[in-house]
């Protein structure tokens, strides 16, 4: 489903027409090419990236993210891990990094949790 926009269309939207373009941000959506923010994005729920995903400003992520290739940073980034009450088994989450509830960081190989310091 698209988007209907009354510039294109000529004429007002129909209620049918208002409620599916509300209905068009509140779901799923899949983007082919290039997505450039520039301003602020916030995402809560998962968020997968195969490819690339360009931001310039600040994005806020509340939930997971998936990535699938590589993140290049130019600047700085600041990451913040939330504390885990027991750390998961490591083979689930291969070369991943969470906080214990000591507050003490781990490195996940693998095969096991190495503690960072």
């Amino acid at each position: 489903m698209a988007l209907t926009y009354r510039q294109t269309k000529g004429s007002a939207l129909t209620i049918q027409e208002l409620d599916d373009n509300f209905q068009f941000f509140t779901g799923s959506h899949s983007v082919t090419g290039s997505l450039v923010i520039s301003s602020s994005n916030t995402v809560i729920g998962t968020n997968t990236i195969s490819g690339s995903s360009v931001v310039t400003g600040s994005s806020t992520l509340i939930g997971d993210l998936v990535i699938t290739g590589s993140i290049s940073l130019t600047g700085s980034a600041l990451i913040t891990l939330t504390t885990q009450s027991t750390l998961p088994s490591a083979a689930s989450f291969p070369f991943s990094i969470a906080v214990s509830s000591s507050g003490k960081p781990f490195f996940s190989s693998a095969s096991a949790w190495y503690a960072l310091f």
